[in-house]
């Protein structure tokens, strides 16, 4: 369950984001490939200059209620970057007199995987409580991308605060690369032997946020794999003496936890069950994009009036790993709904040429692909439009719903340039949810819009 989109930031240095689910993987490279990639040095290189006027903030109507987060696109960040800020505190201290807590900004909200991951260096102070085994081992994780980079640290359980809602005793992955011994893979053949968690981050500068909250389709993430067989190399069991770490199954409460499938009714604060899922609300962007957007995070799935889909809504069910199918250029591909990807990715066609596996035509490119629900019945034909990449580049904006780039596999990511302007149901697997007067029932997670 990995995903690297990786990204261009304005500012600074080309910076990976991580988030997402299954196991695809994909670099995504800066448009000019130098150590420092900023708008300036695009500009520069490219001769272009900014085509398009420095957009306003959009914005969705304001919105009240205890199961609401806001989430913002802004200018501190990459191009379309969803954050949030959330607050964690030790267990068992939230809301209490004696509650300690940090609240992070520049958390990278991710309805493409499952649970918060943090960096520990943004936590000092706090003393969360380890996961151990039956057996009194500590429970590590490891996500491995294919820029050469990984998240390693222990996994811990924590109070979490998002927006007006607290939930407890949440299982999170502290990211640390420093913790224990990462274990070593062994040689075989003419591969030489190599870490487990090679390239495991510890700075969340460089990576360019400060944590991912992922609000997927999942319960946890990794699932009863992970309990069966150590064979992803997901989850790893460490001595807590020696600090030797060895690949391991982890039983499931022990896993990685989706904070929203926690917000149970013993866990709100209105004493109402808003685990089902989510909503994510995004403001529609005009085409030439727009400085910042702001949006919110709705905790539930038509549990109260403030989420509750509408009577056009469709509902696409997914496959146990939140894949449905989308067809394009006479193509059927597997696909994904994901906030944590920065643009819309999929094959290329001579129609839409690359620079540096971004999109570029000479002019935009309006195009439809159909979305189909994995298990068949839902349909939907989606229309869009593609923009050259290198004029985003050089443009002050930061929110598009235009940028596309290669997916160099048969798969769609509908990125978040497909969120602006809707409401997107996020549903998780296990738990139901009553859309437009039909049970979604609980064998299939689902996505709704």
């Amino acid at each position: 369950m990995k995903r690297l989109m990786n990204m261009l930031k304005k500012e600074g240095l080309t910076n990976a984001a991580k988030g997402g689910l299954l196991n695809l993987v994909l670099v995504l490279s800066c448009l000019v490939i130098v150590p420092a990639c900023n708008q300036n040095d695009v500009a520069s290189s490219s001769g272009l200059v900014d085509p398009f006027p420095t957009g306003m903030a959009a914005v969705v109507p304001s919105m009240t209620g205890n199961n609401i987060l806001p989430v913002e696109v802004n200018t501190l960040g990459y191009l379309n970057e969803p954050v949030v800020t959330l607050t964690i505190c030790n267990p068992g201290t939230a809301g209490t007199g004696a509650e300690v807590c940090r609240t992070i900004d520049r958390v990278l909200l991710d309805t493409g995987s499952s649970g918060l991951r943090i960096f520990g260096s943004l936590i000092s102070g706090l003393t969360l409580n380890q996961m151990t085994t039956a057996g009194g081992k500590n429970v590590a994780k490891c996500t491995n991308y294919a820029d050469g980079t990984a998240q390693w640290g222990p996994v811990k359980s924590a109070d979490l605060k998002l927006g007006g809602e607290t939930v407890f005793g949440v299982n999170v992955q502290v990211i640390d690369a420093n913790y224990a011994i990462i274990p070593t893979i062994p040689a075989s053949g003419s591969t030489p032997a190599s870490s487990a968690c090679d390239g495991a981050e510890n700075d969340p500068t460089l990576a360019g946020y400060n944590g991912i909250l992922g609000v997927g389709v999942l319960d946890r993430d990794c699932g009863s794999s992970c309990e069966s067989s150590p064979a992803s190399k997901l989850y790893f069991t460490c001595d807590s003496s020696s600090s030797v770490c060895i690949s391991d199954t982890v039983a499931l409460g022990l896993q990685v936890q989706n904070p929203v499938a926690a917000m149970t009714v013993l866990s709100t604060s209105d004493n109402i069950d808003d685990s089902n899922g989510s909503a994510l609300i995004l403001p529609s962007i005009p085409s030439t994009g727009a400085a910042t957007a702001l949006g919110y995070l709705v905790f539930g799935v038509g549990t109260r009036p403030n989420n509750t889909p509408g009577a056009t809504a469709t509902v696409f069910k997914t496959n146990e790993s939140g894949y449905l199918t989308t067809t394009y250029a006479g193509r059927t591909l597997n696909s994904f709904i994901d906030s944590g990807s920065n643009g819309l990715f999929f094959p290329a066609t001579s129609q839409n040429p690359t620079c540096s596996n971004w999109f570029c035509p000479t002019k935009a490119l309006n195009l439809t692909a159909t979305q189909v629900a994995y298990t068949g019945g839902s349909t939907k034909a989606v229309s869009f439009q593609i923009i050259n990449a290198e004029q985003v580049f050089v443009s002050q904006n930061y929110a598009y719903s235009n940028l596309g780039g290669e997916m160099l596999t048969a798969t769609f990511d509908w990125g978040l340039p497909f969120f602006f302007g809707r409401t997107i149901y996020t549903g998780i697997k296990g738990k139901s949810a009553t859309i437009n007067g039909v049970d979604t029932g609980t064998t299939w997670p689902y996505y709704a819009y």
